[in-house]
C-alpha cells in the first residue's frame, strides 16, 4: 500500500483521465485509416473515438493506482493534465465532431472554412501526436509516478510487521513505567529479601525474650 497516499491528496487525481500509450496509438491509427478510406459522409456511428472500441471507457481512463493498488509496473501512461496532451486530444475530438456536424463551421474556427480544412488539420495534429509518442513526451510509468508524487510503497506483510513492532514497543514502555512507579522505588526493602521461615523465626524470637533477673541482689 502507499503509506502516504492521503498526505499527497491523490484521490483528487481520480477525476483526471489517464490513457495507456498503446491505446492512444491505436486510436490515432484507427482515426487516420477511417478518414483516408471513408468515401462518403463521416458517420458518428463509425468514426473512432478515444476510449471506445478497445476496452470499457471507465476502465481505461481512471488513475491506474490507488492507496492499495500500486501503479502498473510495465505500462506507460499519458495523463491529460501533464504537458499538452489534454489540449491536443481535445482538439482532435473537436475536429472529428465538426466533421460529423458540419453546421458547426458557421462558428468560424481559425483557418478552417471547409470539411477539407478539417481533415487537413486533423492529419497535421495526428502526426504531431505521433511524434510526441515517438519522443516519449511526458510518458508516466511507475517510477516516474511515484517520484512525481513522492509516494512510498510497502507490502501489506511489511506494513503489518511494522505495526506489530510499534505495538510491542508501546506495551514494553507501559510495563517499564508501571514497574518504576508502582512502589515508588525499584529498591527492595530489607524484609522483602527474607524468606517466610526467616520472618517467622524473628517473630518468635522477639516474643520469647524475657527480662533478665540479677541473682546477686538480695
Amino acid at each position: 500500500m502507499y503509506t502516504n497516499w492521503e498526505e499527497q491528496a491523490l484521490d483528487s487525481l481520480t477525476a483526471i483521465k489517464w490513457y495507456p500509450v498503446t491505446v492512444v496509438v491505436d486510436y490515432l491509427n484507427s482515426l487516420r485509416r477511417y478518414l483516408i478510406n471513408t468515401p462518403g459522409k463521416i458517420s458518428d456511428s463509425y468514426i473512432p473515438m478515444l476510449g471506445s472500441g478497445i476496452r470499457e471507457e471507465t476502465d481505461m481512463q481512471v488513475l491506474p493506482a490507488k492507496k492499495n493498488q500500486r501503479f502498473p509496473p510495465n505500462t506507460f501512461y499519458i495523463c491529460e493534465a501533464i504537458g499538452s496532451w489534454g489540449l491536443k486530444l481535445d482538439n482532435i475530438a473537436l475536429l472529428t465532431n465538426i466533421m460529423i456536424n458540419t453546421n458547426r463551421l458557421e462558428r468560424k474556427y481559425p483557418n478552417i472554412n471547409s470539411p477539407g480544412d478539417l481533415e487537413d488539420r486533423a492529419f497535421t495534429l495526428m502526426h504531431n501526436l505521433m511524434r510526441m509518442i515517438q519522443d516519449r513526451t511526458h510518458f508516466i510509468n511507475r517510477s516516474k509516478f511515484e517520484a512525481r508524487y513522492n509516494l512510498s510503497w510497502t507490502t501489506s506483510h511489511a506494513h503489518a510487521e511494522l505495526n506489530n513492532v510499534s505495538i510491542d514497543n508501546h506495551i514494553l514502555t507501559i510495563k517499564e513505567e508501571a514497574n518504576t512507579n508502582g512502589s515508588g522505588s525499584n529498591t527492595p526493602t530489607a524484609n522483602s529479601s527474607m524468606t517466610n521461615s526467616d520472618q517467622r523465626y524473628c517473630s518468635v524470637s522477639q516474643e520469647s525474650t524475657a527480662p533478665t533477673i540479677d541473682l546477686t541482689q538480695e
